[in-house]
């Protein structure tokens, strides 16, 4: 249309010359043709510049497209803000196990198998300013923590690069013994000594040193303290490791705690109405070493005096126990994402409530990213000369 406005005014300028009008008419009529052409194409582009405007406009009530309209730089500042505070991660296990066990006693065996969901994890780790960090452990597992549990959930001030000092307060693991495995199943260990408490712990951290002493109140407590409750226990413990790169491909770390109350889950089970006539507490010891695909891991952890008799229900009444625990641990990783793994442990004074000496060997393949299968073998001789073959199968996966 613009086009053929073009051609027209040259076209009916001539017209008019040529008629057998005045000059001075022929002037004025061209002059006010030229007015109103001149106010066509203002009106053609004014038209035109709405039709393209209509192309790009969002339909009534498209929300992504009014979405798109919004400032991109605002939306970017929220989503990266949240994504810098917050990380959301976990895992999910399935086990599939069977054990078969010789009882001495009457000469006979019974066998059991089962799957279950081992467990299943959330954890929610904000870092609300560079001076403060605040975690959530949500956890499920089967026969233990139903409904879901809340495993963690503590507040972290300090422990960064220029402020290594650190106080940490909420519900936490008190440090003693790390637990840590390269097969499926927990080591004994951890099932006798694993203790969780609501404490406060200050302490400095940095590359080589982790230091920390916290107080909290146990469940355990003492009878003469009649109805009172209150602060009764402490920790502490001294971390040592090489940082990377220090010693070449060899990593080392050592660790050693303290607790003055042995308030396990274990032992709490076994000690009527949680009050005991004195407290106990125990120590623990740990090393591991890594040198290119070979790890090593040892642990021995044991109460510091022993219970008085009766004090635990599973002990003979006569019985004086001194628990103790210990778990060694080898490792190869000669493929990636390959993990062969052989363990020894053993336990003292648990009378047949864990193996007296249990050996076993597993393997884990990371088939796809963050998905592992595992499988594991187990053999443990108790303290009555029970035995028990035990068989454990894992699909894992981790987000």
């Amino acid at each position: 249309m613009v086009k053929k406005l073009k051609w027209a005014a040259p076209l009916v300028a001539a017209i008019c010359l040529l008629t057998p009008l005045g000059a001075q008419a022929a002037n004025d009529d061209l002059e006010a043709l030229r007015q109103e052409l001149k106010a066509l194409r203002e009106k053609v582009a004014e038209l035109e510049t709405k039709l393209e405007e209509s192309r790009t406009a969002p339909a009534p009530g498209d929300r992504a497209s009014v979405a798109a309209q919004e400032p991109k730089e605002e939306q970017k500042g929220v989503l990266s803000d949240l994504e810098k505070k917050v990380k959301i991660y976990g895992g999910v296990e399935v086990w599939g196990q069977g054990s078969s066990r010789e009882v001495k006693a009457d000469n006979r065996k019974t066998s059991s198998s089962e799957f279950k969901l081992r467990r299943a994890e959330v954890f929610m780790e904000a870092q609300i300013n560079p001076w403060a960090k605040g975690l959530i452990h949500l956890l499920w597992e089967q026969d233990k923590t139903e409904p879901v549990d809340l495993d963690e959930g503590y507040i972290l001030l300090g422990q960064t690069n220029d402020v290594p000092f650190y106080a940490m307060g909420g519900r936490i693991y008190p440090a003693i013994g790390h637990f840590e495995s390269f097969l499926i199943t927990d080591t004994i260990t951890r099932e006798v000594f694993e203790t969780q408490a609501t404490a406060l712990e200050v302490g400095y951290a940095n590359d080589w040193i982790n230091l920390g002493l916290a107080a909290f109140r146990g469940t355990t407590h003492e009878i003469s303290d009649g109805d009172d409750r209150k602060i009764n226990s402490y920790f502490a413990h001294l971390g040592l490791a090489t940082p990377e790169g220090f010693l070449g491909d060899l990593k080392l770390r050592g660790h050693i705690a303290y607790l003055s109350n042995m308030d396990s889950t274990f032992v709490r089970d076994q000690i009527a109405n949680n009050a005991i006539q004195d407290l106990v507490g125990a120590w623990s010891v740990e090393i591991k070493a890594e040198y290119r695909i070979f790890a090593l891991i040892a642990e021995y952890i044991r109460a510091t005096d022993s219970f008085k008799a009766g004090a635990l229900g599973y002990a003979p009444a006569e019985a004086k126990p001194e628990p103790y625990a210990f778990n060694l641990e080898a490792a190869v990783m000669p493929f990636e994402g390959w993990t062969f793994a052989a363990r020894y442990e053993g336990s003292g004074d648990l009378y047949g409530q864990q193996p007296e000496r249990q050996w076993g060997l597993g393997a884990k393949w990371e088939f796809i990213k963050d998905t592992t299968l595992g499988l594991e073998y187990m053999r443990g001789e108790y303290q009555n000369d029970d035995t028990r073959d035990l068989v454990t199968t894992q699909l894992a996966v981790k987000f």
